[in-house]
């Protein structure tokens, strides 16, 4: 097997695979930067009445992650999906590198 075989093998199960790859950039990534957005969002609502935050945060955790995580992901999958099988791996293997290096950054790891 030459090395054009196994970059193509690669990138086969990768596209079938895109969409976890994806959600799991989106949702590690969230997890990373989790504190940050919701003292963005306490920030805005935090002169609001104890019931509206309540029912915002609510809201936002039930509903806003699900669909920024869906939403990002299928953006990021159609992006992925169009590229050349080499460039396919390489972007993989450096979004998760870049996601680990983002999470020792915040000690997450």
């Amino acid at each position: 097997m030459d090395l054009n075989e196994l970059v193509q093998n690669c990138a086969e199960w990768l596209r079938m695979h895109l969409y976890e790859i994806t959600l799991s950039w989106v949702a590690a990534t969230l997890v990373i930067y989790g504190r940050e957005i919701f003292t963005l969002l306490r920030d805005l609502i935090k002169k609001w009445n104890i019931i509206l935050r309540v029912l915002v945060f609510i809201l936002f955790c039930a509903f806003g992650y699900g669909w920024l995580t869906f939403q990002i992901a299928q953006f990021i999958e159609a992006q992925l999906a169009h590229a050349a099988d080499l460039n396919l791996v390489v972007f993989t293997l450096v979004g998760f590198i870049v996601i680990g290096v983002l999470a020792e950054r915040k000690k997450q790891i």
